[in-house]
């Protein structure tokens, strides 16, 4: 697994003529916006946006005003962890957080110090490839379920989060994004915040001799202020009260 080269665009373009690589390119898009044409295929490209080019595909980039990018040319998207259709474009969206942008800085940065043995990079490097390969897998999820599970997985912990308020951010009618976010997820939008919560919790119960935390600390860093509502809710989806799971799997 080799990255071979990391680059940003050293100004605007508005327009970049077709072109192969015997390696992969992932191209980030910085600012502008355009139409890429992959092979045969054309797709939109915008600050954010993220395409990956299959080995020996010609590609164009074109745009009515001025782009710029930041891009990478590697020999692999898998670390192995997922299947990928490395024969196809892949393109996906950086998450609001700039998750990869933020990442690739910082690679090139480390990549133009020039330092062969640069484990600090490769570390990088192999981050990236993992969020490529996680992208590709929710390639076909909804954004707007994508959207909400990331806020619900940031916000899990508030006691005050708000579910309709989340719904409602969407835009859409709340009984229509449950129904899709149930057929993408296989549960409601409540229960995937409980599961997050649950889940988190187990992990401090199971390390409570540890941190010599209460259960009801341990309730309160999961979302549930309610000592009384933390443990029901608790014993409900578990099967144990916190005290039991604590002392079992400690």
């Amino acid at each position: 697994m080799s990255l071979y080269m990391i680059n940003c665009s050293p100004c605007f373009f508005k327009y970049c003529g077709m072109h192969t690589h015997d390696c992969f390119e992932l191209i980030l898009n910085l600012e502008g916006e355009g139409i890429m044409t992959i092979g045969d295929k054309q797709f939109p490209f915008y600050p954010g946006s993220v395409h990956i080019v299959p080995k020996n595909t010609p590609h164009i980039k074109d745009s009515c005003n001025q782009f710029k990018d930041i891009y990478f040319l590697t020999d692999t998207l898998s670390m192995a962890t997922h299947s990928i259709d490395e024969s196809r474009p892949i393109v996906f969206s950086d998450d609001a957080n700039k998750t990869l942008e933020k990442l690739m800085h910082m690679m090139l940065y480390r990549y133009l110090q020039g330092n062969k043995n640069d484990s600090v990079l490769e570390s990088m490097y192999e981050l990236a490839i993992r969020i490529i390969e996680e992208a590709s897998v929710k390639a076909d999820v909804c954004p707007i379920v994508d959207e909400i599970i990331r806020q619900l997985t940031l916000s899990f912990n508030d006691p005050l989060l708000s579910m309709e308020n989340v719904l409602n951010a969407t835009g859409y009618n709340k009984d229509h994004i449950r129904r899709i976010f149930i057929k993408e997820t296989g549960m409601t939008p409540k229960d995937y915040l409980t599961a997050l919560r649950i889940t988190q919790a187990k992990k401090l119960l199971k390390r409570q001799k540890e941190t010599h935390m209460s259960i009801n600390d341990i309730g309160a860093l999961c979302g549930y202020y309610d000592p009384q509502y933390f443990s029901r809710i608790f014993k409900r989806e578990v099967g144990l009260p916190p005290m039991e799971y604590a002392k079992k799997h400690s």
